[in-house]
């Protein structure tokens, strides 16, 4: 066997093995840095969600009591009034309502309601049907009577329209002059009522889903998908056991991997509040592809580094090395 090929077998595996070590090495980090930026991708979503929807309600109770404390519709509370006053204050508390909805016109709509339900005063945007006028039965209603010391709010299903809503209601009091406070709870006079659009969670699930076939989730307590994006092939719901899984997740503050959609996928997900929840899925499918599509890269640039090594190295023996000892032979002789 020649010199030169003995040199080579010798010395090709101390140069190839830890080249494909480190080609390994490089794969696997890839493939980490790939899944750790994934995951910090959905799980920043989650966190701007969540922060944006806790804004929006502070927002939306903080104006549910600038709208209950004003004059108007005190002095509408305290009643005393004229068939023909009255009739003027309504119109005026209309364009009120009215107003606040042009500076919100989230608040789609704005409701007086009477201590015992009954709706007094309604101004809406848009052509909503008026299905629910009386709200005595209604389990939000109820709730939110037996919360008079705090705004209640609750994302809910419009019976009007059938849309998910946040609903915001502040209790209604009347200052009565002279009296004096005792032990017995002060029954409120009625309920401001806001019904607020949840379009900017919406526009998160058509605009903000991450790249790829990674999605954004939001569901009832049933798990009742909400929004959908238009042509898209979503479900109407998440599956019960799935659900049940997201859920227990949730309490665990874990991520969870099921089945959704014909594929295996990975959940992270928070609730916003006891009716509303918002998970992120990413598909194992899309990891893999991307895992194939880094093992192909690593592998090609680690076959050329290889291949350029050699090729160098057999240049380098040739010149350096063979050719000076075939000379000393050639001498010798």
């Amino acid at each position: 066997m020649r010199l030169q090929t003995k040199l080579l077998l010798l010395l090709i595996p101390l140069i190839v093995v830890p080249l494909l070590a480190l080609g390994w090495f490089a794969y696997s980090m890839l493939i980490d840095d790939a899944r750790n930026r994934t995951q910090k991708q959905l799980t920043t979503l989650l966190e701007q969600i969540s922060i944006q929807t806790r804004s929006q309600l502070r927002t939306a109770r903080a104006n549910a009591s600038l709208f209950a404390s004003t004059n108007l519709i005190q002095r509408y509370l305290v009643g005393d009034l004229t068939p023909a006053e009255n009739e003027r204050l309504l119109t005026e508390i209309n364009e009120l309502l009215f107003s606040y909805q042009i500076a919100y016109p989230e608040y789609y709509e704005i409701r007086l309601l009477s201590g015992d339900g009954i709706e007094l005063v309604r101004s809406a945007l848009g052509r909503i049907k008026n299905l629910t006028t009386d709200e005595s039965a209604n389990p939000h209603f109820i709730a939110s009577s037996r919360q008079t010391d705090t705004i209640y709010t609750a994302f809910i299903r419009n019976p009007d329209n059938g849309e998910p809503a946040l609903l915001v209601s502040k209790p209604l009091f009347v200052p009565v002059a002279g009296s004096k406070q005792d032990k017995t709870p002060i029954q409120p006079k009625g309920y401001l009522q806001l019904t607020v659009d949840l379009g900017f969670l919406e526009n998160h699930v058509r605009k903000d889903s991450p790249a790829g076939k990674s999605r954004i989730l939001f569901t009832d307590a049933e798990g009742n998908i909400l929004f959908r994006q238009q042509g898209s092939a979503m479900p109407e719901r998440v599956p019960d056991e799935l659900f049940g899984e997201l859920r227990r997740g949730l309490a665990l503050a874990k991520p969870v991997t099921g089945s959704f959609r014909g594929e295996v996928a990975r959940f992270r997900g928070v609730q916003l509040d006891d009716w509303l929840y918002m998970f992120t899925y990413y598909p194992e499918a899309e990891l893999l592809a991307k895992r194939n599509h880094l093992a192909i890269t690593v592998t090609l640039i680690t076959c050329i580094t290889i291949l350029v090594t050699i090729s160098l190295l057999v240049v380098v023996f040739r010149s350096l090395l063979i050719k000076p000892v075939q000379k000393l032979g050639r001498a010798a002789g």
